[in-house]
């Protein structure tokens, strides 16, 4: 194994007295024939011993504690990690206690998968394998080191990392592994909400997330950590549709660009459908108010999820407004919708919408076409300027309160929203004397003292 010339250098020259292992994801990626993103090492070495052997370099010390040193070599961030076996586990994710070992083969045991414990002997030039990761990258497996039960039982988080390293290398869970991430499910109550947050984004970032959501699905992981997904099995077979709801959802993620936001509001468009399922007089399945339960759905779980506030108003407007491209619109409609959706979000809508259809029946191909009209009138109104909200208006509240004689208060708002409502039928009339005319004419003669 190769590793980068300036960073071996330094690490043989400083650590000569030590031993010192590749580890993780940058062996793994080597075996695998990936470009190595980053490099993970191990040590005997102390953290005490590493701030000293380091003295020299910028250092980060947060994770100290579980003796980890991360270095600065020459811009690259380096993880230097000593060599340790961990004590019991008190709560399903932390041990109670941590030793650290000069011997390799413990560090190596107390790791999750096959394929990350395998270490490279940077003084030696030799793989340390004791449990077949080779064997198994080469086939493509996730497999835990060890008993899988009691490897999930120490630490749940493995579980939604397996199912990660599904959609990020293309591999497949190793049966025993999977079985015992079935058996083991409930644990993942266990793992915070933030940690839980941040592996579903990255199964949501990789390649094969549809598969790996299909993972979720099976070992039943996913109605743990949002159980409202567990009524979207419903029978979606109908007009529009081939597919069951949950498959519906899956394959329009697996239809959208590289976009987290875009990919969780495809992931929670249609979780109301299930509550608002009903038969019209003809047969067929309809979910009337559908998006708007699947909004203050998304809300709950995204808040429940840790989410930023921020991130949660995306994603619910997105959810909320899902449908709103299904009938022809106008320019007039467009622009109404935008300044609901917002400027930044409404693109998103326009690929939510076209990731909606693309998982639907062929015979839908004629609404991508409506939808590519509507795309090039929003085109259009983005060149043109056209007004959106009310701070595009042409005059603003002090405009007003000059003109009218009138003091800061309500009547300022409600004549900004009817001036805003004139221009998104009519951006032409977007200029001071008209708006202030038009003021005018609302307010017929009001007074404010």
């Amino acid at each position: 194994m190769e590793i980068r010339p300036d960073i071996d250098g330094i690490l043989k020259n400083l650590m000569k007295d030590y031993q010192l292992y590749a580890v993780g994801g940058c062996v793994r990626d080597y075996i695998m024939g990936r470009n190595i993103k980053d490099y993970d090492f191990t040590t005997d070495a102390t953290p005490e011993d590493l701030k000293n052997i380091f003295s020299g370099y910028s250092t980060i010390t947060a994770g100290e504690n579980y003796g980890t040193i991360i270095v600065i070599i020459n811009g690259e961030c380096v993880e230097i990690t000593t060599m340790r076996k961990d004590g019991s586990y008190y709560d399903g994710r932390h041990p109670q206690e941590v030793t650290y070992t000069s011997n390799i083969y413990d560090d190596l045991a107390r790791r999750d998968f096959t394929m990350n414990a395998i270490a490279w002997d940077v003084h030696q030039h030799r793989f340390i394998d004791p449990y077949n990761g080779e064997e198994y990258c080469r086939e493509e497996l996730i497999k835990a080191v060890g008993n899988p039960d009691q490897r999930f039982r120490e630490d749940a988080l493995r579980m939604l990392r397996a199912i990660r390293f599904v959609g990020q290398l293309d591999f497949f869970v190793e049966e025993e592994t999977l079985l015992a991430i079935h058996r083991n499910k409930e644990l993942i109550h266990n793992v915070a909400p933030e940690r839980i947050q941040d592996e579903l984004c990255q199964i949501l970032a990789s390649p094969g997330r549809a598969r790996a959501l299909k993972y979720l699905e099976h070992t039943g992981v996913l109605f743990e950590i949002i159980p409202e997904f567990e009524d979207c099995q419903f029978d979606n077979v109908g007009e529009h549709h081939t597919k069951n709801v949950i498959d519906h959802i899956f394959t329009t993620v697996d239809n959208c660009r590289h976009d987290i936001i875009l990919r969780l509001a495809a992931l929670f468009h249609d979780i109301g459908k299930p509550s608002t399922a009903s038969m019209d007089d003809d047969g067929n399945v309809r979910f009337y108010g559908h998006q708007k339960v699947s909004a203050q759905m998304t809300k709950d779980i995204m808040t429940r999820l840790k989410f930023s506030n921020m991130m949660i108003d995306k994603v619910t407007q997105l959810v909320e407004y899902h449908m709103a491209l299904l009938n022809p619109m106008k320019k007039p409609g467009l622009r109404r919708l935008m300044e609901k959706v917002g400027k930044d979000n409404m693109i998103r809508l326009f690929q939510l919408r076209a990731a909606d259809i693309m998982a639907s029946k062929v015979t839908n191909m004629d609404w991508l076409k409506e939808l590519q009209r509507m795309g090039d009138l929003y085109i259009e109104i983005l060149k043109d300027k056209d007004p959106i909200c009310g701070t595009d208006l042409a005059i603003d509240g002090y405009d007003l309160m000059r003109s009218f004689g009138g003091t800061s208060g309500k009547w300022v708002g409600e004549v900004k929203t009817h001036l805003l409502e004139i221009v998104l039928d009519d951006p032409t009339l977007n200029r001071p004397e008209i708006l202030l005319e038009k003021a005018r004419e609302f307010l017929n003669g009001r007074s404010f003292e």
